[in-house]
C-alpha cells in the first residue's frame, strides 16, 4: 500500500504548488446549534442559482452525521449567479451560509433561536382560502442598521424551490398557515401562490411595513388576478413567437415573461403596480419601445408593442493589465426613459455573457445607453468598466471594455503599542465591515471619518480620510467605563431595557448635526446596564423596554471626554 501513500502525496504536493485544479465536486461543512453545538440529522439544501437555468435550484440535498458534518455534491461547471446552504432542524429555526464556488471552503451553518408566524389567508370578500401555498422570499435582522454592526441575518431569493420546506407552507382547511422555525428578531417578506388569484405579497411592494417573526395575527388578503393583454406588431403585422416582458418597478419583484402566439397576441397574469413593458424578437434583432402598464385587481389592462429595428453592439471584455481576454464576462445596458407622467426611470434589458474567448454582442435600440462590463475572477477580486455609447440603426457598435478593480481603501487597525486588532470592526458609518486576523480592512473610498472598535466594542479609535489616500491606520484606545440603571417614571428598575447608543456628527454642508446609530447594549434583569464609549465624542443614549413603549424621555446627549 505504500505506493498509495506516495501517489496521494504527489497529488497534495502538486495542488499546493499551484497545479491546475479540477472544479469542485462538493461543498463540504459542519451545522451547529445557536449555542455551537453540532447538530446530528440536520435537512442541509444545496441551493444554487445558475446563468443556463436561470432561476434557483436544489442540487443535493443530504442529513448531517453525529457529529454535524455534511457534504453536498456540486455539479460543474460553476458559472453562478449565486450559491447557499441551507440548514433546517424541527428544534431550531433554519440556517444557512452563502458561498462562492470558486473558493470552496469547509462552510459552518449555525441555526438560530426560533419564533413563530402565523396568520390567515383570505379571499378579497372576506372568505379564508384553503390550500394557498405560502413562501417565506426573503427574511432579514429587524435591528436598525446600526455602524457597529456586522449584520448576520439576510437571506433573500425569489421562488426559492419548494423541496427547502422552511420557506414554504400550506393553509389548512380554515385558510391558516404557520412558520415555527423561521430566525427570532427577524423580518420577513411573505407571496402566496393561488391558482385563482394573482401571486400576493405581504407586504405588498408599494405599501411597505415591517412584517416580523412573533407575529401570529397576520392576514393576508389575495389579490384578484390582474390580467395584462395586447398584441405585438411589425410594420402593422402580427409578429407570432415575440417575447413580451413584464418589468416590475419595485425591487425584487421577478420578471414576467410571455409569448405571442400566432396572431401576435399575449396574455399574462401580473400583481398589482406600475410595470414597464417591451419586445423581443429574433434574439433581439428586433425591439419595442419599453411601455408602461399599471396593473390593476380584477381588471384587464391592454396595449400594443411595435417592433423596430435594433442596433448590435459587439466586441470583447478584457483585463486592463493583462489585456487578456475575460471569459463568462456580464454585460449589462441601461436607459433612462420616462414614464407616462414624466417621472424618470432607468430600462434595463437582459445582461448578457461573454463566450470563453470574452466576445460578446447585445442587440439595443437606436439612442443613449450606458454599458457595464463586469467580472469576479475569483471571490476577492472584482472588476468592472463602463462605456457611454449613441447607437444607430443598422450600423454596428464595436466596444472594447479593459476591466479594472474598484479602489479600495486599506484600514490598518492596531493599539497604542501597534499591535494588529483581529477581527476589528470598521465602519464609515454607511458601510459596515470586519477585519481579517491581521487587523486589515477594505472600505470604498469616502471622504469621510472612519471609526474602528475591538469586537467586544471595548476599544475605539477613528481617523479622518482624504481624497488621496489609499491607505489609513487606526489606533483604538479604551473607552470610557459608562455605567447606570434604567427607571420607569415611577423610578423603578426596568428589567432587561435596550439602551441604543447613538453619536453625533455634521456631515458637510449640513447646519446641524445629526444622530448615526452605533450599537446596543442590554441591562440585567435589575435594569443595570454598563459600557464603554470612546473619549470626546458627543453620543446621545436612548432606552427602550420590550415591555414598554419607547421611553418617551430619551436620555440626554452626553460628551464621553471623562479621563479614563
Amino acid at each position: 500500500m505504500g505506493w498509495v501513500a506516495s501517489l496521494l502525496l504527489a497529488v497534495l504536493v502538486a495542488t499546493a504548488s499551484g497545479a491546475p485544479q479540477r472544479e469542485p465536486s462538493a461543498v463540504v461543512g459542519k451545522v451547529l446549534s445557536p449555542d455551537g453545538k453540532p447538530i446530528s440529522g440536520a435537512r442541509v439544501w444545496l441551493v444554487v442559482n445558475r446563468w443556463e437555468v436561470g432561476k434557483p435550484t436544489v442540487e443535493s440535498s443530504t442529513f448531517t452525521d453525529s457529529q454535524g458534518n455534511f457534504r453536498l455534491t456540486f455539479k460543474p461547471p460553476l458559472r453562478v449567479y449565486n450559491a447557499h446552504v441551507v440548514a433546517f432542524h424541527p428544534n431550531f429555526a433554519v440556517g444557512w451560509q452563502s458561498f462562492d464556488p470558486r473558493d470552496l471552503k469547509p462552510l459552518t451553518v449555525r441555526l438560530h433561536q426560533p419564533a413563530p408566524l402565523a396568520g390567515i389567508v383570505i379571499t378579497p370578500d372576506g372568505k379564508t382560502l384553503a390550500g394557498a401555498k405560502v413562501q417565506v422570499w426573503s427574511v432579514e435582522s429587524i435591528h436598525p442598521r446600526f455602524a457597529f454592526e456586522v449584520r448576520k441575518i439576510w437571506f433573500s431569493i425569489n421562488n426559492i424551490p419548494e423541496e427547502v420546506t422552511p420557506f414554504w407552507t400550506v393553509t389548512d382547511e380554515h385558510g391558516r398557515f404557520v412558520f415555527n422555525n423561521l430566525p427570532a428578531e427577524a423580518e420577513v417578506r411573505l407571496i402566496a401562490h393561488h391558482p385563482d388569484f394573482t401571486p400576493s405579497k405581504l407586504p405588498h411592494p408599494e405599501r411597505a411595513f415591517s412584517l416580523r417573526t412573533g407575529t401570529v395575527d397576520i392576514v393576508l388578503v389575495m389579490e384578484p388576478k390582474g390580467i395584462l393583454a395586447g398584441q405585438v406588431l411589425r410594420d402593422g403585422k402580427p409578429v407570432a413567437g415575440a417575447q413580451v416582458i413584464c418589468q416590475s418597478r419595485f425591487y425584487g419583484q421577478p420578471d414576467e415573461r410571455v409569448a405571442t402566439d400566432e396572431q401576435g397576441k399575449f396574455e399574462v397574469v401580473l400583481t398589482s403596480g406600475q410595470w414597464r413593458v417591451w419586445a423581443v424578437a429574433e434574439n433581439g434583432r428586433w425591439q419595442s419601445e419599453a411601455k408602461f402598464a399599471r396593473i390593476v385587481p380584477g381588471a384587464k389592462v391592454s396595449l400594443t408593442l411595435e417592433l423596430l429595428r435594433a442596433a448590435e453592439v459587439h466586441g470583447v471584455v478584457r483585463d486592463s493589465e493583462t489585456k487578456k481576454p475575460v471569459p463568462f464576462a456580464e454585460v449589462n445596458a441601461y436607459r433612462q426613459i420616462r414614464d407616462e407622467e414624466g417621472y424618470p426611470d432607468w430600462l434595463r434589458p437582459d445582461p448578457v455573457k461573454a463566450n470563453e474567448q470574452g466576445e460578446f454582442q447585445l442587440f439595443l435600440l437606436p439612442g443613449k445607453w450606458s454599458l457595464r462590463a463586469w467580472a469576479s475572477y475569483s471571490p476577492k477580486h472584482f472588476a468592472s468598466d463602463g462605456k457611454e455609447v449613441e447607437l444607430i440603426s443598422d450600423k454596428p457598435t464595436a466596444v472594447e471594455f479593459l476591466l479594472k478593480p474598484p479602489q479600495k481603501l486599506l484600514v490598518q487597525v492596531v493599539d497604542e503599542k501597534g499591535k494588529p486588532i483581529p477581527n476589528a470592526i470598521v465602519t464609515n458609518e454607511w458601510r459596515t465591515v470586519q477585519a481579517d486576523k491581521n487587523g486589515q480592512a477594505f472600505l470604498d473610498p469616502v471622504v469621510r471619518p472612519i471609526w474602528a472598535a475591538t469586537p467586544d466594542l471595548s476599544m475605539f479609535g477613528q481617523t479622518e480620510v482624504k481624497p488621496e489616500d489609499k491607505s489609513v491606520r487606526i489606533v483604538v484606545r479604551k473607552g470610557v467605563p459608562i455605567s447606570g440603571v434604567v427607571v420607569d417614571e415611577n423610578d423603578k428598575p426596568v428589567p432587561n431595557a435596550r439602551l441604543r447608543v447613538s453619536a453625533f456628527r455634521r456631515d458637510p454642508g449640513m447646519p446641524i448635526e445629526l444622530p448615526y446609530d452605533w450599537f446596543e447594549v442590554n441591562a440585567n434583569e435589575k435594569g443595570r446596564f454598563q459600557m464603554r464609549l470612546p473619549s470626546g465624542q458627543k453620543i446621545c443614549v436612548h432606552s427602550v423596554c420590550p415591555q414598554l413603549l419607547p421611553n418617551p424621555k430619551p436620555s440626554p446627549s452626553f460628551q464621553t471626554n471623562l479621563s479614563t
